[in-house]
């Protein structure tokens, strides 16, 4: 395929005399250091709709092209409003809503988010007496009992 450099006319920005080629892994290079086996390309644009015409994986065509996903709609809540005189954790609470909150930053982001233990705690966990109530929520354990029982409580 002919190419058209030069340019017919003077352009407003600098050429580069060399082609576009696919790495294969993190998109198209025109570094002038290709093989001489792949297929080259006129343009960026060519070369990663053709490779990279794909979304979601390393070397995709957002990045491929430079480009990066929009911001997301929903802000956090993060720092924490005021300062605090203890250290506070980058993340925040969230419910697993099978043991208790956690604050290990895995949440996927559709949970609500809460600033304290006891308030995630409080808001999904507040009953007792069954796995993840509020106590095994607080990390918390019943006081003894004055009588013994004859199965675990």
């Amino acid at each position: 395929k002919p190419t058209f450099r030069p340019t017919p006319v003077p352009t407003l920005e600098p050429v580069s005399s060399c082609m576009f080629y696919s790495d294969y892994v993190t998109g198209c290079k025109n570094d002038c250091l290709e093989s001489g086996d792949e297929p080259l390309y006129e343009t960026l644009k060519d070369c990663c709709s053709f490779h990279h015409n794909y979304i979601g994986a390393q070397g995709d065509y957002l990045e491929c092209m430079g480009l990066t996903l929009p911001p997301t709609v929903k802000p956090t809540f993060r720092p924490t409003p005021v300062p605090t005189l203890e250290p506070v954790s980058s993340c925040m609470f969230y419910s697993d809503y099978v043991t208790g909150c956690k604050n290990d930053c895995l949440e996927s982001g559709d949970e609500p988010l809460y600033e304290t233990l006891k308030d995630c705690c409080s808001f999904h966990h507040n009953y007792i007496g069954a796995q993840g109530d509020y106590l095994e929520c607080m990390g918390l354990t019943l006081p003894p009992t004055v009588k013994p029982t004859f199965r675990p409580t």
